[in-house]
C-alpha cells in the first residue's frame, strides 16, 4: 500500500493526528503536496486533547486553512480515518463546532471529496503528527516550506510509488 499522486496540476492534503492516552501527549500533522509528489507545504502542532478522533479532526482543519491560506487548490484530501470521513457527513454534537469548521473550509476550496487512505500510505503525515506530539509549546503550529530532512526518505519513496 502506498501514497498515490493526485491527477496532474492538482494538490493533495494528507492530515493525521496523534494522541497517547498513556501520556495525554498530542499533535497533528499533515503535508501538501504537487502532482509530482513535491512537498509544498507541511505542519505540525502541539495541543491538548479529548481524544483521538478530535485530533484527526484538527489536523483537518489545520490542513484546510492552509490550503485556502495559500490558494493551494484544486486539492484532494486522503486521511487515514474513516470516522472523519463519517463525521464530516452526520456530526455528533461533541464535535460540532469543529465540524462545522471543516465543513465550511471544504466549501471554500470547492468541496473537494475526501478519500480514506491507510496508514501505510499516509507516513508522512503521520511523522509530522508524531513530530507534533513531542513539541514543548501548546498551539503553536509550525510551518515547513522545505521538508524535515528526517522525512526525505519517504517523501522520495512516495515520489517513486
Amino acid at each position: 500500500i502506498k501514497w498515490t499522486h493526485p491527477i496532474y496540476g492538482t494538490y493533495k492534503l494528507n492530515t493525521d493526528g496523534a494522541y497517547n492516552i498513556n501520556t495525554n501527549c498530542a499533535g497533528i500533522g499533515g503535508v501538501i503536496r504537487n502532482s509530482n509528489g513535491d512537498w509544498v507545504i507541511g505542519y505540525w502542532k502541539y495541543s491538548y486533547a479529548i481524544n483521538h478522533t478530535y485530533m484527526e479532526i484538527l489536523a483537518l482543519q489545520q490542513g484546510l486553512q492552509l490550503a485556502i491560506m495559500h490558494t493551494l487548490r484544486p486539492i484532494e484530501i486522503e486521511i487515514d480515518s474513516t470516522e472523519i470521513l463519517q463525521l464530516i457527513e452526520h456530526c455528533t454534537p461533541i464535535y460540532q463546532t469543529l465540524i462545522d469548521s471543516c465543513r465550511c473550509l471544504l466549501k471554500k476550496l470547492g468541496n473537494p471529496v475526501g478519500r480514506h487512505s491507510f496508514r501505510e500510505a499516509n507516513s508522512v503525515a503521520h511523522f509530522l503528527a508524531k513530530e507534533g506530539s513531542k513539541q514543548t509549546r501548546c498551539n503553536n503550529l509550525s510551518v515547513f516550506w522545505q521538508p524535515p530532512a528526517t522525512i526525505c526518505n519517504s517523501l522520495q519513496a512516495d515520489k517513486e510509488a
